[in-house]
């Protein structure tokens, strides 16, 4: 219990202001060129593992502007990447980390006063911790035409082409047509398309094992909100029904995995469009094996 007030007190000294949000923002400060992690950093790591081991997290590293820009995102990178390795080898579950990735130069050092390009305060990672605990999605019973004739019936015209001979290993196919009931994994029988188009693809090459990515838009937090339950897990959630959809039509369990990044890789930043947040709002396979 010490350990935990003390660690609240931290917080106070180490925290941005998201009392009205739903993460708590854990940011850690680094002198210059630096990634190395010193005693304060790794305390707080340590009680971020005690603490919160049953949480979500997303970790983000960013930088000054002294330097090329390339070299920015790389020590950003690597910002975020030693934070990672941290919790993880003190035992917080490597699943649970959503993201662990470096934006380089941030917005809030950007300026032509070379005052601000050595900017303390941009040279940090952000560790966004839910603040509701873990929860699984409940998965929604879906009814899909006849299995039989869900298998036989030829894909339509306007689903993925996904050409099996010309893809390799590690390459990411965004799924036109995948469309659910917005605050929700609930997919639209719209999307059944475009679910068989895969299943067959699937099960005429038993060798191919995919990655099901899910992502969201229209949200100025990490993830996006299941309705009606205290999950910020979207992306994961969708990710999630696609492949139990997948399991259900009859594809082994071992040939798929799934992983939500929320809205840390959107196709665009602004969504200025309902075009572009459709884009934004998408699930792609990546592949694995072949």
């Amino acid at each position: 219990m010490l350990r935990y007030i003390l660690f609240v007190c931290l917080l106070s000294l180490l925290y941005v202001d998201t009392s009205a949000q739903n993460f708590e923002t854990v940011q850690l400060y680094y002198d210059s060129d630096s990634f190395r992690l010193n005693n304060r950093q790794k305390y707080l790591l340590d009680s971020v593992v005690e603490n919160f081991s049953n949480r979500r997290l997303i970790i983000n590293g960013h930088a000054d502007y002294q330097g090329s820009e390339d070299h920015n995102k790389m020590i950003a990178d690597q910002r975020a990447k030693a934070a990672l390795r941290y919790l993880v080898d003190r035992g917080f579950p490597e699943t649970q980390i959503m993201e662990a990735i470096g934006f380089g130069q941030t917005a809030m050092s950007h300026s032509v006063n070379a005052v601000h390009k050595n900017d303390d305060s941009a040279r940090r990672v952000d560790i966004f911790i839910t603040k509701g605990l873990l929860v699984k999605s409940k998965l929604k019973t879906l009814v899909l035409p006849d299995t039989h004739t869900v298998q036989k019936a030829p894909p339509p015209k306007n689903v993925t082409d996904i050409d099996y001979k010309k893809v390799k290993v590690g390459d990411i196919i965004a799924l036109k047509n995948i469309n659910f009931i917005p605050g929700s994994d609930t997919i639209l029988p719209e999307s059944y398309d475009e679910l068989n188009n895969l299943f067959l693809t699937l099960k005429a090459n038993p060798t191919l094992k995919i990655k099901l990515e899910g992502h969201v838009c229209c949200s100025i937090y990490p993830d996006g909100y299941i309705e009606n339950t205290p999950n910020w897990q979207l992306s994961v959630a969708r990710a999630l029904m696609v492949e139990h959809l997948l399991i259900e039509l009859g594809i082994a369990p071992e040939r798929l995995s799934y992983q939500g990044f929320g809205r840390t890789r959107p196709l665009y930043a602004q969504d200025a469009t309902p075009e572009q947040s459709h884009a934004n709002r998408r699930v792609e396979i990546r592949i694995i094996a072949k």
